[in-house]
């Protein structure tokens, strides 16, 4: 092997390891920022069904949302959306 292979394999294992490294840190950020928007989106879509079932009170009551069966079932599927991505931020990685 001459110096020349020897030296473009280091660099192409840095440059590797460096995507890899660049790939794990967008992963943990992406994950604790999804956290609380899987938390938000629960929220909102607990309010959505509450509207929906005509169940809202207080300021949530006035609303053109409220007893509209519709917005209970979006609302279900934001909840349940919601609560996949919760479960996919605190997910732990695979091992490769």
């Amino acid at each position: 092997m001459t110096e020349s292979s020897a030296y473009d394999e280091d660099v192409i294992a840095k440059a590797f390891h460096s995507k890899r490294k660049t790939r794990q840190a967008t992963v943990r950020i992406l994950k604790s920022i999804s956290g609380p928007i899987g938390a938000l989106l629960v929220v909102m879509g607990g309010i959505w069904i509450l509207q929906g079932l005509n169940l809202a009170w207080g300021p949530l009551a006035k609303s053109f949302m409220q007893n509209d069966r519709h917005w209970a079932v979006y609302g279900t599927l934001l909840l349940i959306a919601g609560l996949c991505v919760i479960a996919w931020s605190y997910a732990k990685p695979r091992k490769r």
